[in-house]
């Protein structure tokens, strides 16, 4: 029987045809909004020696996640990297299952990682990010009452519960297999478990939805309040 552990940190992107729908692939940019922007694509903010260790989940060494591309089933929408049925094709590309996979796909974010904290390109890096990829179409429909709210957002936290519920009962993904990180402080990580999984990637088809999130965004990086 498998673990049933505390969701902690996910990272909840929608592929939105009015942000990625254009007919080529897109520029694809990381960064956080901080002292300095240096364009109006990119920002960042000063980094100091500490921030190699990461200040709520490590930085450094491997981390292994759960990737979730999700649609809805009443989700019929056209997108460039996403059709209108089924999942993108790139999806089983998307994160390495191992460290010696070594992947270079541009779009794979293992081999992203690797190169983004390696001080020279020949070189492994010192932060590696690994992962499973699970495909799954949402329980419920997008228009379901459970996920209405004013303002016609969709309730993100109960459509994602739903979704992780979902796989726990009809997949044979093992959460534990991603609790191998405990934060125990500002830029503090040890290598062990604590019942809580590091992280999940929620990367839903968006289509025409609108998601609410705390900061009036449509992605970034929310918690589930110890949902278990």
């Amino acid at each position: 029987m498998k673990l049933k552990l505390t969701w902690s940190l996910l990272c909840i992107v929608c592929i939105h045809g009015m942000v990625f729908g254009q007919e080529t692939d897109p520029v694809l940019y990381c960064g956080t909004v901080g002292e300095d922007i240096q364009s109006k694509s990119v920002a960042y903010k000063s980094m100091t020696a500490d921030d190699i260790y990461g200040e709520y989940i490590t930085a450094n060494g491997t981390l292994k996640v759960l990737v979730v591309f999700v649609r809805f089933p009443d989700d019929n929408s056209e997108h460039y990297h996403w059709e209108s049925s089924g999942f993108p094709s790139m999806a089983d590309e998307f994160i390495d299952a191992t460290v010696s996979q070594g992947s270079t796909n541009y779009a794979n974010i293992t081999h992203y990682f690797d190169q983004m904290s390696s001080d020279d390109p020949q070189e492994a890096g010192k932060f590696q990010v690994i992962g499973d990829v699970v495909k799954v179409t949402a329980p419920k429909a997008s228009t379901h009452a459970d996920y209405q709210q004013s303002g016609s957002y969709i309730k993100r936290r109960e459509a994602t519960i739903d979704v992780l519920n979902h796989i726990d009962t009809t997949t044979s993904i093992n959460f534990s297999h991603y609790d191998n990180w405990t934060n125990s402080g500002t830029f503090s990580n040890d290598n062990t478990s604590d019942g809580v999984v590091d992280m999940i990637f929620m990367i839903w088809k968006g289509g025409g939805l609108v998601w609410k999130l705390d900061r009036g965004s449509f992605f970034g990086r929310w918690q589930l309040n110890n949902y278990s």
